[in-house]
């Protein structure tokens, strides 16, 4: 029988290290990767998941993290590529330096373009690329311009992709989740100082999980015929 593949960047915590486990107790194997070596038992079946040691803002070390998966795949192509790891900036636009948003633009869209360009043949043709979006595009901040930024170009790439490889029959599409419980960008810090008024402003009363999330992707994974399309999970939140 052909393994199953995926790739999921940014694996070692929060949102990916959930995937990843998710996805290899469901018997996929799993290459990922992330700045820093993962600690001891963070995967619960690790050994169905390949890491490589990758920054993604290096244009070198994102491309030497595709080799790898090529190199290791054997016969076998990739079912599945979700573009997760992102970093929060957090500049304001009148004191935003270029080196720094060069930094946010290259974790949060131009590695999903390497990574696609040098992975595509790779992929199914029934196979998906998924990316992670992100809520805050619905509520504008200025104190998070290049992150905000960066997610809105991550949501126009998905659209672009999809057009680009409709051909080989490979779907692109994007879930993008509201606040949820993370230590990314301390949201949950900010959940639990704010609970009260996140359920009062969520029509469904709920503050968005991780499995979710994961719903979501399983959602699309089982589709076969929805491309380019951003699935928002929120909860009603973000509805004028």
């Amino acid at each position: 029988m052909e393994s199953k593949n995926v790739v999921i960047t940014g694996g070692t915590r929060g949102l990916g290290q959930y995937l990843v486990n998710k996805f290899s107790q469901r018997g996929f194997r799993v290459f990922t990767c992330a700045r820093n070596e993962p600690k001891s038992n963070i995967w619960t079946n690790s050994i169905n998941v390949d890491f490589f040691k990758t920054n993604l803002s290096s244009v070198e070390e994102t491309i030497l993290f595709a080799e790898r998966i090529k190199e290791n795949l054997a016969d076998s192509k990739i079912n599945l590529l979700i573009n997760n790891a992102a970093v929060p900036g957090g500049g304001e636009f009148k004191n935003i330096e270029m080196k720094d948003l060069n930094n946010v633009f290259q974790v949060n869209v131009f590695s999903p373009i390497l990574l696609v360009q040098n992975l595509v043949n790779y992929i199914n043709r029934e196979g998906q690329i998924i990316n992670i979006g992100s809520g805050i595009i619905n509520r504008l901040n200025s104190n998070k311009f290049d992150y905000i930024l960066s997610k809105m170009s991550l949501i126009e790439l998905t659209k672009l992709l999809a057009f680009e490889l409709a051909g080989k029959g490979i779907k692109v599409n994007c879930v993008s989740p509201s606040l949820f419980e993370s230590t990314f960008r301390d949201q949950n810090k900010y959940i639990q100082k704010n609970y009260d008024k996140i359920i009062r402003e969520t029509p469904l009363g709920k503050i968005t999980n991780l499995d979710d999330i994961y719903e979501a992707i399983l959602f699309l994974v089982g589709s076969s015929n929805i491309t380019g399309e951003v699935i928002n999970i929120n909860g009603g939140r973000y509805l004028k």
